[in-house]
């Protein structure tokens, strides 16, 4: 993974936006602010079923590497991230992804 071209992503339990790094926020014409606090599937399609899965594998602690298609206004573009649980004082507190475009 090109980490000096990824998108870095924080993200709570649940999902929400905590934290984006400049380069989503540009490749997104939006302002950081824009992003922080919104649900991840305002920016990325989701399937409900496999998301539930996911996010649940990520709460007890699993990494993943997962490919999603992040929206741009009427394009989607491939993604490529991985995903890691961050644990503080025993309890996973956030999620952090690290992710690239693959087309």
């Amino acid at each position: 993974m090109n980490l000096s071209k990824a998108f870095v992503i924080e993200y709570d339990t649940k999902g929400f936006i905590i934290r984006v790094n400049k380069i989503l926020a540009k490749y997104l014409e939006k302002d950081k602010s824009e992003i922080q606090g919104q649900h991840w599937t305002k920016f990325f399609k989701s399937d409900s079923v496999n998301e539930n899965n996911f996010w649940k594998s990520l709460i007890n602690g699993k990494e993943a590497e997962q490919e999603f298609e992040l929206v741009k206004g009427e394009a989607q573009i491939k993604t490529k991230g991985t995903f890691i649980p961050i644990v503080e004082n025993g309890r996973i507190s956030k999620i952090i992804a690290y992710s690239n475009l693959i087309n």
